[in-house]
């Protein structure tokens, strides 16, 4: 309630500006994927921001976060979060994974989704600013960005469900290119522009790397219908 307070007041000073808000609300099939890039530290609590309306009504409807577990979950002042999260552990300064916590989260997702719950995923793996090393952003028609999506949880999570209902959401911002994150500390507040799209539906028939190209096309879709005028320099690409 809290969050959705806080949403509804930017929402209100036109410092969030959504798009499409009624497709969060329409009757999907049980067990929903909320797909979204990751420009900055606000999107884990933004969007349950939103659903806030349904969690007057519903409360066990309310989405389950995915936040990285390095920068949300171990700071004491986030652990709040472990209510409606699952920590998803990722390679730090050259880490490898740990592998069975990866696993264990994997099998907490299958089991929200199989409850017919809605959880929201980040597969770029990390903010939309902190590219690694050979990383090559996916760029839109209007040349917005994202970074290639990951497919080890997905892929995962199809093997298990055999299909995933997808809500694609491009939350459309100024780049914020630091690596530096302070921790979990959030970003300066920055205005935005949350864009959600119409539900997909990917199979595992279907190649991971189709299902992931599916999920970058929408999501930069998304993007692409913000109002808010593109800056060539904030993304490096050619007006």
């Amino acid at each position: 309630l809290a969050l959705g307070g806080f949403v509804r007041r930017k929402r209100g000073t036109g410092a969030i500006h959504v798009v499409g808000i009624e497709n969060l609300f329409l009757p999907y099939p049980d067990g929903t994927l909320l797909v979204s890039n990751h420009p900055s530290l606000w999107e884990p609590w933004m969007l349950i921001g939103l659903h806030a309306r349904q969690f007057l009504w519903s409360p066990n409807r309310l989405p389950w976060s995915t936040p990285d577990d390095t920068n949300y979950v171990k700071p004491l002042y986030n652990r709040w979060m472990e209510l409606r999260a699952v920590p998803i552990p990722r390679s730090n300064g050259g880490e490898r994974i740990n592998g069975e916590a990866m696993l264990g989260a994997i099998e907490d997702l299958t089991r929200i989704l199989r409850r017919g719950e809605r959880v929201i995923l980040f597969p770029e793996g990390g903010r939309s600013g902190s590219r690694k090393r050979g990383e090559e952003y996916r760029v839109s028609l209007l040349g917005h960005q994202t970074r290639p999506f990951k497919g080890a949880i997905i892929r995962r999570l199809l093997e298990e469900l055999g299909e995933l209902t997808v809500i694609p959401v491009g939350v459309d911002r100024p780049w914020d290119f630091r690596r530096d994150v302070r921790g979990g500390l959030v970003d300066e507040w920055k205005d935005m522009t949350v864009i959600i799209g119409h539900a997909i539906t990917v199979t595992k028939e279907m190649r991971v790397a189709e299902v992931l190209r599916v999920l970058e096309l929408h999501v930069l879709d998304c993007l692409d219908q913000s109002d808010r005028p593109l800056q060539s320099q904030e993304v490096g690409v050619s007006p």
